[in-house]
């Protein structure tokens, strides 16, 4: 009997050392980590305020931070090759020719006919689109009364920047140079009426397809001259007609031209850069410089 109690209480007395030594290596563990904690997060410096508010001086009332500055807005400038045509919303008092009007004029048998009735819906100031005249044109059996009809027109278009696209309806260049010179001479004195419109990608694209038609510098200088005068175009797209041309000689008459159209003249040396020979880039160059 004696024996086993001694046995128990050397088991008993093992446990509970057992047991004081786990608590003991649980708390090193806990110190440790505690420690490591204090390590790795550094305290707060009293001197560090970069994340401290400002705050007004007690002493003056009215103190406040300085405002912070701020730049300025950068200008908004609408991109030229963006579409923009103004959508024609005729106003009341605007004159119109119906559908039934031009079929009408279609109808008619003789070109001295469409002539005389063209002068009298002209002489009511009425309006027409490029479209309109185009197809009023192609009514025509002959030059002659289709040139007197498109000069007589050009004066009620109401999209004069579309106009160059009724110059293809005449069949010979004789009669197309003669348009031309006549809107061009109009187009000039009136160029302020198109100041806001910019050609599309779309558009230019039918402006090289036209130019390209042309047999001649000539006849393709003076179309280029009639398609600048109501537009303006960005330096990109003068140097894509330019380069439609066949002589440096044509080319720089065209860029000396459509230097007062450009919409980014910061941008015309690419303009410049389609001619041929060093020399009259030079030359062209030193021009425009005093027109400026």
């Amino acid at each position: 009997m004696t024996r086993r109690i001694i046995v128990w209480s050397i088991a008993v007395a093992g446990l509970l050392l057992a047991t004081e030594n786990v608590n003991a290596q649980s708390r090193t563990v806990t110190s440790v980590n505690t420690d490591r904690r204090k390590v790795e997060t550094p305290a707060a410096r009293t001197d560090d305020r970069r994340d401290a508010p400002i705050k007004p001086d007690p002493r003056n009332a009215d103190a406040r931070p300085a405002p912070r500055a701020e730049m300025a807005p950068a200008p908004v400038r609408r991109a030229p090759d963006a579409p923009f045509r103004p959508e024609f919303r005729p106003k009341k008092e605007m004159r119109r020719l119906s559908v039934d009007a031009i079929r009408a004029f279609e109808r008619v048998s003789f070109d001295a006919d469409r002539t005389r009735q063209a002068r009298l819906m002209l002489k009511a100031d009425v309006r027409l689109t490029t479209d309109e005249i185009i197809r009023m044109a192609l009514a025509f059996d002959f030059d002659s009364g289709r040139l007197e009809f498109l000069e007589m027109a050009y004066e009620n278009c109401l999209d004069r920047w579309n106009f160059y696209r009724a110059v293809e309806t005449l069949t010979f260049s004789s009669s197309r140079t003669k348009l031309i010179d006549y809107a061009l001479e109009a187009g000039i004195r009136e160029r302020d009426i198109y100041y806001d419109l910019t050609v599309t990608k779309e558009e230019m694209k039918e402006i090289v397809r036209i130019l390209k038609k042309e047999s001649f510098d000539s006849d393709r200088l003076r179309l280029a001259k009639l398609i600048v005068a109501g537009n303006w175009l960005t330096a990109r797209q003068i140097a894509q007609m330019a380069n439609t041309f066949e002589f440096d000689s044509s080319r720089m008459k065209f860029l000396r031209f459509a230097y007062e159209f450009c919409y980014d003249l910061e941008n015309y040396n690419v303009a410049i850069a389609t001619l041929d020979y060093s020399s009259n880039r030079r030359q062209l160059t030193d021009e425009l410089a005093r027109i400026r």
